[in-house]
């Protein structure tokens, strides 16, 4: 939304009407500078206008009614559809991939 508000900004200018620039000088220039355009202050009117539509939504909609079931749509956790190995073959399983047969040489 604040993209969308603030794509087409214009340059801003200075008290005299002249467009405003920033010198910049960027590595891959190797001490050579370039221009950048000085932009407007950006707008925030789209926060109020949001504020305003979120207040009449819930106006319009008792929302303790919602609240009641918001705790049904709420599903299992994704590691409650396997079955959890003992703590302790679970480490052993885990150092005896390092294990390996000393290699004569």
């Amino acid at each position: 939304m604040h993209f969308n508000e603030n794509a087409n900004r214009a340059q801003a200018t200075d008290k005299s009407g002249d467009p405003q620039y920033s010198i910049c000088f960027p590595k891959a220039k190797q001490g050579h500078h370039t221009l950048r355009k000085i932009m407007s202050n950006s707008t925030y009117g789209y926060v109020e206008q949001l504020i305003g539509e979120v207040i009449e939504i819930a106006e319009d909609h008792n929302l303790s009614e919602m609240s009641d079931h918001s705790e049904d749509a709420i599903p299992p956790p994704l590691s409650n559809q396997f079955e959890k190995p003992d703590k302790t073959e679970a480490i052993a399983a885990h150092y005896s991939r390092y294990v390996t047969d000393p290699i004569i040489g």
